[in-house]
């Protein structure tokens, strides 16, 4: 093994890994989440006392999820996809498309992660903060997007390309046809 290889190696172990604790922090949150709108019913129609903070902290948390979950999710090939045609691809079709996909990934995770910087920055220079009872800086709700932007294009750029080959169900289709 080259001294390139394993440097390559051991950049997408440790890219994997952060990816890997971003999806967990994800996955605390989406039970924070949860416990936050329990916590909301129960206040509203039990106790008869909604609380402001709820929707906003709920909506903040359900976006720091969705860009915290992006790189491992990217990581592990386990986004939806829609492949109706992509199995009945030639197979250097199926290459081309893989590598596209490659280039949007890395493209969006770079426009996503500058773009979620510059709310992080512009708006901790204005000092903004969120409205409501509740205020919080609006660099912190825009935090997640810059980190899992960028964690996305790392993942994306380290990440070997998924398999190009015709998914199983459709190679058992054209074998069972040809028998």
């Amino acid at each position: 093994m080259t001294l390139l290889t394993e440097l390559l190696r051991r950049l997408r172990q440790a890219v994997h890994l952060v990816a890997k604790v971003s999806w967990a922090l994800a996955a605390l949150g989406i039970f924070a989440v949860m416990v936050i709108i329990c916590y909301d019913v129960l206040a509203r129609y039990v106790l008869s006392r909604p609380s402001e903070w709820v929707f906003q902290t709920a909506s903040s948390g359900l976006l720091a999820i969705t860009f915290l979950s992006l790189p491992y999710l990217y990581a592990r090939d386990s986004h939806i996809t829609v492949d109706l045609v992509y199995g009945y691809l030639p197979r250097p079709v199926r290459v081309a498309a893989a590598w596209l996909t490659r280039a949007v990934a890395v493209t969006f995770g770079l426009v996503l992660g500058w773009y979620g910087l510059d709310l992080v920055t512009s708006a901790s220079a204005a000092g903004l903060r969120t409205s409501g009872a509740f205020s919080y800086p609006v660099s912190v709700v825009s935090a997640p997007m810059a980190f899992g932007g960028v964690l996305l294009a790392l993942v994306a750029l380290v990440t070997p390309a998924p398999a190009v080959d015709a998914p199983p169900a459709l190679e058992d289709e054209s074998k069972a046809a040809t028998s």
